[in-house]
């Protein structure tokens, strides 16, 4: 395809005013738009007439990532524990407002995997429902049982463990980024029912190059956990990211997790013939449950993505593997 569209200008926006911009024609698109505010505020412009608009389900999920390699997230009983301690469901119905749903694991609604394993899902991935007596009892079993002075935990306050002679508290230290409306909604639900299952949150807002110089282990400050999103490749390679390799640290498995159960259970697929589906779709689901033990993430909702354009932008198709680089190539624009 020759493209026929001679310059394209690629612009941030932030989220509170890029519709408004689309609006006063400041941009002509808006790809793979989330939220309930901002896809409501783009689909009252279609019906004004003054933008088209595309959607698609999401290629990938939003999600708390958690370092574990940094203490106390090293444990799976403590990541366990802040996901009993989040209403999931409810932060994806005020986050999408019905555009998208909760996942469980490292999958999104566009997956053919997860289109033919829905029943499976149901039947087969724990959902970590709100439970702040499971998040509890998982603390619990992880040896955080006792107070500042040493004596039995009162059931009230943080929580503290004994660490090789030296009594450590349950604090978790949680870094997210400034004008995100999913930091927002989080500090809104997550300190009081951690706080109600022993544990402390401290939050560090800060812009995304810091956040991501933590994630890399780049900077100064490494935290327990980050807000963040992933999408997938249209060749999907999960072994690039939970694999034990050392290389991989950082680069791709970003959640610095080394876990042998969760390596066994993902680098099976990376030998599988591309066109052998059934072999590939159970070795899938053997990962994903595992990945759902582990919980190198908390899973938060795979929603509904819209493209917005002005009705100067013509032909544009795009989907959840295509993206907006190659529907651009087809596209064109009117005066």
């Amino acid at each position: 395809v020759k493209p026929v569209i001679e310059k394209v200008i690629i612009k941030t926006v932030k989220s509170d005013t890029m519709i408004n911009e689309l609006a006063s024609g400041s941009v002509d698109l808006l790809f793979q738009c989330s939220g309930a505010d901002t896809i409501n505020a783009g689909l009252d412009l279609v019906e004004a007439g003054i933008v088209a608009d595309s959607s698609f389900y999401r290629n990938g999920y939003g999600k708390i990532q958690f370092d574990c390699s940094q203490f106390p997230t090293d444990s799976e009983n403590v990541r366990q524990a802040i996901a009993y301690c989040l209403d999931r469901s409810e932060f994806a119905r005020q986050y999408t407002g019905g555009y998208g749903s909760v996942v469980h694991s490292f999958y999104g609604l566009a997956q053919w995997e997860y289109a033919e394993s829905v029943d499976w899902i149901n039947e087969n991935l724990n959902t970590y429902d709100m439970n702040v007596e499971a998040a509890k009892e998982a603390l619990d079993a992880d040896g955080w049982n006792l107070n500042a002075d040493g004596t039995p935990y009162s059931g009230t306050g943080t929580r503290y463990k004994d660490v090789d002679g030296e009594l450590k508290p349950l604090v978790i230290t949680w870094c997210n980024s400034e004008g995100n409306p999913v930091s927002e909604l989080l500090a809104t639900m997550l300190p009081e029912t951690m706080a109600e299952a022993g544990m402390e949150l401290q939050a560090t807002t800060t812009d995304f190059g810091t956040l991501q110089e933590g994630i890399m282990h780049a900077g100064d400050t490494q935290y327990n956990m980050y807000n963040l999103a992933t999408g997938f490749a249209t060749a999907n390679s999960p072994w690039y990211y939970f694999s034990n390799d050392e290389a991989w640290m950082g680069n791709y498995n970003t959640n610095w997790i080394a876990d042998q159960e969760l390596n066994d259970a993902v680098m099976p697929l990376k030998n599988i013939p591309y066109d052998d589906r059934d072999e590939w779709l159970t070795t899938w689901q053997n990962f994903i449950k595992v990945w759902n033990e582990k919980l190198p993430d908390v899973p938060l909702y795979s929603d509904e993505y819209y493209d917005f354009t002005s009705t100067r932008v013509q032909g544009w198709e795009n989907n959840a593997t295509w993206g907006w680089q190659n529907a651009v190539l087809d596209a064109w624009v009117t005066e």
